[in-house]
């Protein structure tokens, strides 16, 4: 889908906040240190460091119990077991009650 989207320009907010930081920083004499090589080192997520394994190996024990879920989902059948997803889901609201406890149900 391709459409035409206006652009009015930085908002009022935005544009706002950065004039009140300029001022701040030239009251105080302090100016935010962001994206230097300092402050890069300093605030960087080191958790993208490492590298995930998106398709890790499972343990023998799991893959010895996905292999008896499927030899007993393909002998005995897989309902979900006793309950529909209906009956483990709340279809009505719960009704209000006072701190004296509900009475309509008595």
């Amino acid at each position: 889908m391709d459409y035409f989207v206006p652009n009015f320009g930085m908002d009022r907010d935005i544009k706002n906040t950065l004039e009140d930081e300029r001022i701040a920083t030239a009251l105080t004499g302090h100016a935010w240190p962001l994206k230097t090589p300092e402050s890069w080192e300093k605030w960087r997520n080191r958790a993208m460091d490492t590298e995930y394994n998106y398709a890790p190996e499972l343990d023998e024990d799991m893959v010895d119990s996905a292999k008896s879920a499927a030899i007993a989902e393909n002998q005995y059948g897989n309902d979900g077991g006793p309950y529909k997803w209906e009956d483990l889901v709340q279809m009505q609201s719960d009704p209000i009650c006072s701190s004296a406890g509900c009475t309509q149900y008595k």
